[in-house]
């Protein structure tokens, strides 16, 4: 796992202990089935790709609330980098686990 992946779990695994709509969110998309249409292989393929959506759609929003200064734009690009950096199949796995611990 590199420090990006390591940095976007720490912070994941914190909120989900404190955020219900973040909790259910991840329920929603890393338990989500397409069978008969999909293999096993296929759904996560397709549960890490909308997982990966998901944060930056948020990462974006976060960009766009930014006041528009340079610092803000550095920071914003270096964000957007680090973000492509991350291991997303490693991440799913691990909110996979940390979900089943969760009682419905």
């Amino acid at each position: 796992m590199n420090k990006f992946t390591q940095a976007l779990w720490e912070v994941i695994n914190e909120a989900l202990d404190e955020d219900e709509e973040l909790l259910a969110d991840m329920r929603a998309i890393m338990f989500k089935e397409y069978k008969p249409f999909l293999t096993e292989v296929q759904t996560l393929q397709a549960n890490i790709h909308v997982l990966k959506t998901y944060f930056l759609e948020k990462l974006n929003q976060w960009v766009a609330w930014l006041p528009d200064t340079t610092i803000n734009q550095l920071g914003s690009e270096l964000a957007l980098q680090a973000f492509q950096e991350v291991y997303w199949s490693v991440l799913a796995g691990l909110l996979q686990e940390r979900l089943a611990t969760f009682v419905s």
